[in-house]
């Protein structure tokens, strides 16, 4: 398998070709983080797998989240589909304290 490039930034991109996974916060469910999304993009994030991701829209926020140990596997089903990805500089710090090794951060 491929190993999956992901570019860090320091805020979210307003390109509207990229699938950013920013803001890693806490709910009473577990660690999260927000997935900005172009609108086309929206069908692709409500086919992850809820069993990996537990994705779900937040409708206060306006943002899809997903749990922050799902983000390697969307990462590698978003990236297989075509779409370009980013993570928040505060989201790479996260997951680097636990790196997967199909994902390639830089």
């Amino acid at each position: 398998m491929a190993m999956r490039k992901i570019d860090i930034v320091s805020r979210v991109p307003q390109i509207d070709s990229i699938i950013c996974f920013c803001e890693p916060h806490s709910t009473e469910y577990g660690n999260k983080v927000y997935v900005t999304c172009p609108y086309r993009a929206k069908g692709a994030l409500k086919d992850l797998d809820w069993s990996e991701t537990h994705r779900q829209w937040d409708s206060e926020d306006e943002m899809w989240q997903i749990d922050l140990s799902g983000l390697a596997y969307a990462a590698e089903t978003l990236a297989k589909k075509g779409y370009n990805l980013a993570v928040t500089e505060d989201v790479a710090a996260e997951v680097l304290d636990e790196p997967d090794p199909e994902i390639e951060f830089g």
